[in-house]
């Protein structure tokens, strides 16, 4: 009888390492299935099956991880996601396969799961950065600007030497108003992973700098951003936004050139009022009137007329 029950369990665990998934109570059901003999003996070899079976999974789970792996270097997102979660199944603690899952879902949108991941992660693993730092970033997202911050202190606190966490982090605080602590976090960042630096950054940078009214070092990010990223100036409209700056330092010539790039890309009626109000400082009371009355004819914002009709009153009384 027990040589027949060894014969049985062999038997069954081939089926386990082809399958990975399975029980202990379906290995219990297939053998007494497959071999009727005493169930007093079958209840004796219980907890050899189930350590059979823990490694069997184990080892199933390691496997799979892998193969998670290979499909998130792939920038295969759904693919690893699938992965990683059966490997998580087979073994709840495997926390590769729990940050391959939760990166992949991270990557693929699903904020809230990420969330939801990182939340049961941090309840079995309260020392876990990355659960902190993807949950922190979930937040970002999710645009609870607050629990980002508070999650990425936490983040910090664990791992010092996370770039990506100060990243986020200093993002956050840009959204919350907090535009020194932005700043510091952002360069904190670019210090610990230069890899991260993109366009975005350092306009981040130049805003941050243009709401603490630090005009000169707006315009250095602005400029850089101008000759570094082109297409990205454009696109966000940099050279208004360096006109901007310009006009609060009184460099007039110098935003009125700004200004003639970014009409040119897309006309407003604030641009002309601006551009207009530079030639209004310079004296040039003719040119002016000209783009107040340009900016009158678009019209799109109705908030400027009332000073627009003034200035081209003034500038009239000039001439």
């Amino acid at each position: 009888m027990k040589k027949f029950l060894v014969q049985g369990i062999c038997f069954n665990e081939k089926i386990i390492e082809k399958t990975y998934a399975i029980s202990s109570t379906k290995a219990i059901q297939i053998f007494m299935d497959k071999y009727p003999f005493s169930k007093d003996v079958f209840l004796y070899e219980i907890p050899r099956i189930e350590k059979m079976l823990k490694n069997i999974n184990l080892k199933g789970s390691k496997k799979i991880s892998s193969i998670a792996r290979e499909q998130f270097n792939k920038n295969d997102y759904d693919r690893a996601s699938h992965e990683s979660s059966y490997a998580l199944h087979l073994n709840p603690d495997n926390r590769e396969a729990w940050y391959l899952r939760t990166f992949s879902k991270y990557f693929l949108g699903k904020y809230e799961e990420v969330s939801n991941d990182a939340t049961q992660e941090i309840k079995k693993n309260p020392h876990n950065e990355d659960a902190f730092d993807l949950r922190g970033r979930a937040m970002f997202f999710l645009r609870d600007y607050k629990k980002s911050v508070e999650d990425m202190d936490k983040s910090i606190f664990l791992n010092f030497d996370n770039g990506y966490a100060f990243y986020y982090r200093g993002f956050s605080k840009y959204f919350l108003k907090q535009y020194e602590s932005a700043i510091k976090d952002v360069n904190q960042a670019i210090l610990i992973e230069p890899s991260c630096k993109n366009p975005t950054m350092s306009f981040l940078l130049a805003c941050s700098n243009m709401e603490l009214e630090s005009y000169e070092n707006a315009i250095r990010h602005l400029n850089e951003l101008v000759q570094v990223s082109p297409e990205f100036a454009i696109e966000h409209d940099l050279y208004y936004e360096r006109s901007e700056c310009l006009i609060k330092m009184e460099k007039y010539e110098e935003a009125i050139k700004d200004l003639n790039f970014s009409i040119f890309a897309k006309t407003t009626s604030l641009k002309f009022y601006e551009r207009g109000f530079c030639k209004l400082q310079l004296k040039m009371y003719e040119e002016a009137i000209k783009d107040f009355i340009k900016a009158e004819k678009i019209n799109d914002d109705q908030n400027l007329m009332p000073s627009l009709l003034n200035y081209k009153s003034f500038c009239s009384s000039k001439i």
